[in-house]
């Protein structure tokens, strides 16, 4: 999975993982993410989507959490708020709805 993170940010505001709409990809929103700094913001590609894999198969609601779950370990953030838009907005909830101890709020 692809993902993009700022690399200077204050460890006392709660970071963002920001899951792209439907055709989004991370790149799209590097101008947003400058809009929340100092904020550690996170930005994932799901697969088939800007610069992760695109497999001929596995695009299911529960493909697109695990591409959350993959990022989300691999990356290492704790307590954090996940932002979603379009398409991104029922994987966001699906992946909040198996791991709320995880998310301290939702955006969508």
């Amino acid at each position: 999975m692809h993902y993009l993170e700022t690399e200077r940010y204050d460890k006392n505001l709660t970071p963002l993982l920001y899951v792209p709409g439907a055709m989004n990809f991370a790149e799209q929103f590097i101008n947003v993410i400058k809009y929340y700094s100092p904020r550690r913001c996170t930005l994932l590609s799901l697969r088939g989507r800007g610069q992760s894999e695109a497999p001929f198969s596995g695009y299911s609601l529960e493909h697109h959490v695990s591409d959350i779950e993959s990022v989300v370990g691999d990356s290492k953030v704790q307590n954090y708020c996940l932002m979603a838009y379009s398409m991104g907005v029922p994987y966001a909830i699906r992946y909040a709805s198996k791991y709320p101890e995880q998310i301290k709020g939702l955006i969508l």
